[in-house]
């Protein structure tokens, strides 16, 4: 006679039969609110490094001047002519993070991004030199005494800027107009603009403003990259 065999109410999946959460929706983002994610370390090719693992062809890269990458660095950008469009136009109380590494100064401003639709409509950061760090989200802020790492992981969610999932001191001013597209290792302004040198490891927008606990913990998994 045939038995079924018997399930205890109490077991529990193995740990290979979890599902594991992508790093861009790390802390309880929600999926929906990730408009793009591209994680160029690790990745198979330079082509495969465009594709927007949130959600594969949409807002997938397309070349303005393509970076040199390599499976380690990941995007490797020149700071004279290479970067990346996004297609992404974004608006008031989005949230943006990028980890990168290996940048090299020049005294003026380099942009790891840049959303330029004026001093209230912009979505970007660039380092400056030794000196500074701005921040833009709407308006901008350029926190007192922070120098520019040669890397870190640096991102703005609304009208609060972070490097390495610590809050910076001072608020963001607020939105007001139109945004651009989003260039990565440049700045849009009416075109590219202020290109960076150095690496870029991963990058990803969101459309609504996440929390700081969202922040430390998608700080730790793009570390994990």
């Amino acid at each position: 006679m045939f038995r079924a065999p018997f399930v205890s109410p109490f077991s529990k999946p193995f740990p290979q039969d979890a599902v594991a959460i992508p790093w861009y929706l790390s802390g309880g983002i929600s999926a929906s609110n990730c408009v793009a994610a591209y994680a160029p370390k690790g990745s198979a090719s330079l082509s495969a490094s465009y594709t927007n693992l949130a959600n594969p062809g949409t807002f997938d890269c397309s070349l303005g001047d393509a970076p040199t990458w390599d499976a380690t660095s990941g995007w490797i950008f020149n700071g004279s002519s290479n970067y990346l469009k996004t297609g992404i136009t974004n608006s008031s109380g989005w949230s943006v993070f990028v980890r990168y590494s290996d940048y090299i100064s020049n005294g003026n401003y380099r942009y790891l991004f840049g959303s330029y639709g004026g001093a209230t409509a912009q979505l970007r950061i660039g380092l400056r030199g030794t000196y500074d760090i701005l921040y833009g989200n709407g308006g901008e802020l350029i926190p007192s005494g922070v120098t520019p790492p040669t890397g870190a992981i640096l991102g703005t969610a609304g009208n609060k800027a972070y490097r390495n999932g610590t809050a910076e001191t001072g608020t963001i001013g607020t939105w007001s107009g139109t945004g651009a597209e989003i260039f990565i290792g440049a700045r849009n302004n009416s075109g590219p603009g202020f290109y960076l040198a150095g690496y870029i490891q991963a990058f990803a927008v969101y459309n609504t403003t996440i929390s700081a606990a969202q922040v430390a913990a998608l700080t730790t998994s793009m570390n994990a990259i």
